[in-house]
């Protein structure tokens, strides 16, 4: 177990970033761990809660330009993105929907973006913003005006020596597209290893509330600030004056684009051009659905009801674990309108909630939320509830929300004293032979003896002279993954989540013996 220590006091909520400077051990690997955090009141103990945190640990390897002009070609492995994302075959990135995003994090005094935007929906040529925050720095965000057709912008300059982030932010609505060519730094920088983009993901449907509405800057709109707010990578499929019947001036509605990769024409997104998202790589664990106030001054009313239900259908179809949560946004409060459309569908299915936000909060001279509004609805205050509580209650990391199986577990086999001296960690091997927490769950071993190496898991051969594995996979919230080697340095996967929860596996492997008569196995068990 790796000890650090923070170096004092620092002040916590909600509603700010709150930096904690940890003494990190120089020897320390590359890697995930998990940083234990004490909460106490001002005055010192007693420790009223414990928090684990998984953190990761990357090396500060710096990659030379491949290109001419200390460039980075837009598909380089140390470039990432957020959001549905159009890859093209020359390498290059187009960004469509409002609030996605390109990561970075560089070395070098400056950095410069190369790409070319356009118009989707309306023709001619355009020029619009995109925002860049540059080392985390949301309070100071810097917007940079993209021309028409090819562009070569400075996001910044002047920085000092070391290692900088830079986190690119289309803020604009998805009749414009951006393309991505390429990323230049200083001479001399060059890209470090990205930070892994968050595990929990969710996706986001709405209008122009969703898209940021009167936001300022854009990324304070409620979909992206609920990102940043529960750790999410986000997907966000939005766009103004839309609705899932009916929508303003003649535009196309939500069920008919929903599933598009790009939005060429916001009148028919059938027209040429349309290409569908691939659904699967990238699975949510929640969406949610704000959207349904355009209806109600279209015509949408009579039909709002069947395509609902017909959305509803679609999504359940390709995301059949997903939570789902309806959210009506500040813009208004139809609690008819939503409650008939959504009732029958909530009642046959556990995994979706309508969540009714009663006060409305627009701006009088745009009717729309503004940007403490859009705050209002991610945090909550007297009047609203917490849109960021009740997602991540749903995905059963809230307050509210019940133990896991593991937490159940420790609570069992842990005093309070030693819960709180952080002994139930996962990566803590209380016995101390090396067998860790996750592995006594998982394998259903006792939390504080000592284990014996055959008692975890049996190797050896069947009677057909094949390599045998076997273990006891004792739960169901675990990751159980075989791996094969013929030299112990390279490893395959062979099966993931063998068998099932609560029985004895035995995994046998197949393949045929390489020449050298080598093989090997091993178990890799990780938290899902």
């Amino acid at each position: 177990m790796v000890r650090a220590s923070s170096a004092g006091i620092v002040p916590a909520g909600r509603f700010r970033d709150t930096p904690i400077n940890v003494a990190i051990p120089a020897a320390l690997p590359d890697g995930t761990y998990a940083w234990r955090i004490d909460l106490q009141p001002t005055g010192g103990s007693p420790v009223v809660a414990t928090l684990s945190i998984p953190g990761v640990l990357v090396d500060e390897s710096i990659a030379v330009p491949p290109l001419a002009n200390n460039e980075f070609p837009a598909n380089h492995a140390r470039i990432q993105y957020m959001g549905r994302i159009e890859e093209l075959g020359t390498g290059q990135r187009w960004l469509h929907w409002f609030g996605s995003e390109v990561r970075v994090r560089f070395t070098g005094s400056s950095i410069t973006l190369r790409g070319t935007v356009n118009d989707n929906g309306f023709g001619g040529a355009v020029t619009k913003p995109i925002i860049a925050v540059i080392d985390e720095n949301f309070a100071s965000p810097i917007t940079v005006s993209l021309d028409a057709f090819n562009f070569t912008k400075t996001i910044a300059s002047g920085l000092g020596s070391g290692a900088h982030t830079l986190r690119l932010f289309k803020s604009t609505e998805t009749n414009d597209r951006i393309r991505i060519d390429s990323l230049r730094v200083a001479a001399g920088g060059g890209l470090l290893r990205p930070e892994p983009l968050p595990t929990r993901r969710i996706e986001i449907y709405g209008d122009s509330v969703t898209s940021g509405g009167t936001a300022s800057p854009g990324y304070h709109g409620y979909s992206p600030l609920l990102g940043r707010e529960l750790d999410a990578d986000v997907h966000i499929i939005s766009k103004g004056g839309t609705g899932v019947a009916a929508s303003f001036s003649g535009q196309d509605i939500l069920v008919n684009y929903w599933n598009n990769l790009a939005f060429p024409n916001v009148f028919n997104s059938n027209a040429a051009g349309s290409s569908e998202w691939v659904f699967g790589a990238w699975v949510p664990d929640a969406v949610v659905i704000g959207i349904g106030h355009n209806d109600q001054f279209n015509g949408g009313s009579a039909t709002f009801n069947a395509r609902y239900a017909e959305f509803k259908g679609y999504l359940r179809g390709v995301y059949p674990d997903a939570q789902i949560v309806t959210a009506n946004t500040l813009i208004s409060a139809n609690l008819g309108q939503f409650q008939n459309a959504t009732d029958p569908l909530t009642s046959i299915d556990p995994r979706h909630i309508f969540a009714f936000q009663p006060n409305t909060w627009s701006d009088s001279g745009t009717g729309h939320p503004p940007t403490a509004g859009h705050a209002a609805q991610v945090y909550g205050d007297e009047r609203r509830y917490s849109l960021a509580d009740v997602v991540e209650d749903r995905l059963g990391a809230g307050l509210n929300a019940p133990l896991t199986g593991y937490e159940q577990w420790s609570a069992s086999n842990f005093t309070a004293a030693e819960i709180a001296a952080g002994w139930h960690a996962s990566e803590v091997s209380p016995a101390g032979d090396g067998v860790n927490n996750l592995l006594r769950y998982a394998l259903g071993l006792p939390a504080h003896s000592p284990v014996a190496g055959q008692s975890i898991q049996t190797l050896a051969f069947d009677p057909q002279g094949r390599l045998a594995l076997r273990f006891l996979r004792a739960r169901g919230d675990v990751r159980y993954q075989v791996e094969l080697s013929d030299n112990l340095q390279t490893w395959e996967v062979a099966a993931v989540n063998p068998g099932t929860a609560g029985n004895l596996v035995t995994f046998i492997d197949t393949t045929a013996p390489p020449a050298t008569g080598r093989r090997f196995a091993r178990l890799s068990i990780s938290a899902p």
